[in-house]
């Protein structure tokens, strides 16, 4: 029973530090993204996939504290292109999109799919400087890290119920038959 208890006390320690450092990850590298102030004119290496783009209305960089609120928003305009010029379809955010980490909050404004990976030009036009931030941290993206997560907690659950439960063998299985 103590080598059980031994090997279950394990298996939950290796099951929170799998579920901890998974959404650690998940989570950083959802917030990190391309940070940018509008209006203002780039190229950037974009891989294929569904991005959102966030109003980061709190901003806490290196000393320079940036607060904005919704209405900054009025007059932004933002348009993207692939390296042919052919413009990238950018659409309203599907739900409630939201972000708080490391002195930093987003609200996601809009969301667009890069079809294939490459060099992306991106020009913003807003009336008052915002900032901004495109990731691929989608409501979609969220959904699957949360059922990763729980998936590693049943997961890591039923593990330490089968080493629990497991009946032990008796050490001469024969043993039954030799009794008078």
């Amino acid at each position: 029973m103590k080598k059980k208890i031994i090997l279950s006390g394990l298996i939950a320690f290796l099951g929170i530090l799998s579920f901890t450092g998974f959404l650690l990850f998940s989570i950083m590298g959802m917030a990190d993204g391309l940070l940018f102030e509008a209006p203002s004119q780039m190229t950037h290496d974009f891989e294929e996939g569904t991005y959102t783009i966030f109003h980061e209305y709190k901003n806490i960089n290196s000393g320079h504290v940036t607060i904005s609120s919704y209405e900054d928003l009025n007059g932004l305009s933002i348009v993207i292109r692939d390296g042919a010029g052919k413009n990238i379809s950018i659409s309203p955010v599907k739900g409630n999109t939201t972000y708080n980490i490391n002195n930093r909050s987003g609200r996601g404004i809009f969301t667009f799919d890069i079809p294939k990976s490459g060099e992306y030009h991106i020009s913003t036009e807003s009336n008052k400087n915002v900032v901004l931030n495109i990731s691929q941290m989608t409501a979609g993206g969220i959904i699957k890290m949360v059922f990763t997560a729980l998936g590693i907690m049943f997961s890591t659950a039923v593990l330490i119920l089968i080493v629990l439960l497991k009946k032990a063998k008796p050490i001469d299985e024969d043993y039954d038959r030799y009794e008078d």
